[in-house]
């Protein structure tokens, strides 16, 4: 027994009875034992001996074809659903997948494999030759010995190249790639992925050279101490002359330190460890101590410091913004002449205290102010041999914001530079008073 559950109106099929004299589609049926079942049927109005219109209705079980169909739908979907899921991490990731057949020497690339290799999607036939063309020429040789030797001993791929063609922002790409095995035992095709690792080689670049900056800067100072040290120990020195030595070794030291520091204070930030230890404290307090600590390494600079007498009391670290004062008033001393000032100010704007640094040294090219915030820019002549990695400034700008200020500088190349930075001010610690 059937019970038929119309997906089309009644008064349709009657309609189209009345208009044609039959009707055609598909209905389904709901079994006794619940079992939904479809069928092809066919309503046509006939005419008995009686004189007696009547309907005559056949049906055909067509449940296992619509099942099929609609497998093949969903796994049509599922499959288009695939792909698209497929590209947009493809295109997340920057990378591509490709396939090379040997025996047909036939090779299929994806559309982001187009765009890595910096050619418009099916601009021309995806070959060997098109991908070698792709390589910058000096890598060339190297990567396509790999290739071949790869194909010629059935083992896995994995080569790394420069994009040609790409003057002034030199990409790298990196191509990972698996053998397959036809019948007879040798390599049919490969299949892989290409990815781009730019990042990764500047990531790497960046590191050798912070080794080879470090390992510098740091063997200067070491070499003087050792010296130094080293030559107190000789019989005969004057006094004078063992002071002079000690006071190198210091020097040395202290350089070390600085730079030692820095480098605490930047790697704390860049992993999210840098925990403040914040009181109320006197910003000139810290001002002069800082200044003083300066001026021992560079007696022939005047450091004005004419603040007035009342100080301005904030909720700092005093020790992280002793470094920043301290990066800022060193740097100023580094780059100016003999007989230079170099002027250390103090004033409000509003809820923010502004502590200014300015000398009247080299100043800092045009066009290139947005880069000193960067880390290892150092953006002077070589040939002055100042001490230094380049991070001072750049751990000024994340002690300053982890304090909720801010850091900019105003700077004319040949006429000095002036530093400044804010941090605010709370009114349950800011007073004014002697």
């Amino acid at each position: 027994m059937l019970r038929t559950v119309h997906p089309v109106p009644l008064e349709e099929i009657e309609a189209a009875m009345r208009a044609h004299g039959q009707w055609e589609g598909e209905l389904r049926h709901r079994a006794k034992d619940g079992r939904e079942v479809v069928v092809s049927a066919r309503h046509q109005l006939v005419l008995g001996t009686d004189g007696i219109e009547r309907i005559l209705e056949t049906n055909r079980d067509i449940t296992e074809r619509k099942e099929a169909e609609e497998a093949l739908k969903e796994s049509e979907q599922s499959l288009m659903y695939s792909e698209q899921r497929l590209h947009l991490a493809q295109e997340a990731a920057n990378a591509g997948t490709w396939e090379w057949d040997l025996g047909t020497d036939s090779n299929y690339w994806s559309e982001e494999v187009w765009r890595l290799y910096g050619l418009e999607p099916n601009s021309r036939e995806p070959s060997y030759e098109a991908w070698a063309e792709s390589i910058y020429p000096e890598d060339r040789p190297n990567v396509e010995k790999a290739v071949q030797e790869a194909a010629r001993k059935g083992t896995r791929l994995s080569v790394e190249w420069r994009v040609a063609g790409r003057p002034g922002s030199e990409r790298w790409l990196m191509s990972m790639g698996q053998p397959v095995f036809g019948e007879n035992g040798e390599v049919s095709r490969f299949i892989g992925i290409v990815v781009d690792i730019t990042e990764r080689k500047k990531a790497e670049q960046l590191k050798d050279e912070f080794i080879s900056l470090v390992s510098h800067e740091l063997r200067n100072p070491l070499t003087v101490m050792l010296g130094s040290l080293k030559t107190i120990r000789t019989p005969g020195l004057s006094e004078e002359d063992r002071k002079a030595l000690v006071d190198n070794a210091i020097d040395g030291a202290e350089s070390m330190e600085g730079i030692i520091q820095n480098l605490l204070e930047l790697s704390r930030a860049q992993a999210g460890r840098l925990a403040l230890a914040s009181k109320a404290a006197y910003i000139r307090d810290i001002i002069l101590k800082t200044v003083e600590n300066v001026r021992y390494h560079y007696p022939e600079r005047v450091f004005n410091t004419g603040f007035p007498e009342n100080k301005y009391r904030v909720m700092v670290d005093p020790v992280r913004i002793e470094r920043v004062l301290y990066n800022l008033v060193e740097n100023a001393a580094k780059y100016s002449p003999d007989g230079s000032e170099i002027t250390v100010s103090l004033s409000t704007r509003g809820s923010e205290l502004v502590v200014s640094v300015a000398d009247s040294g080299i100043g800092i090219p045009r066009g290139r102010v947005s880069e000193l915030f960067e880390p290892f820019r150092r953006l002077v002549d070589p040939a002055m041999h100042t001490r230094g990695l380049g991070l001072g400034l750049v751990v000024c700008k994340r002690l300053v914001e982890a304090h909720g200020g801010r850091i900019w500088v105003e700077s004319e190349e040949g006429k000095g530079s002036t530093f400044s930075f804010t941090l605010p001010l709370k009114d349950d610690v800011c007073t004014a008073g002697a």
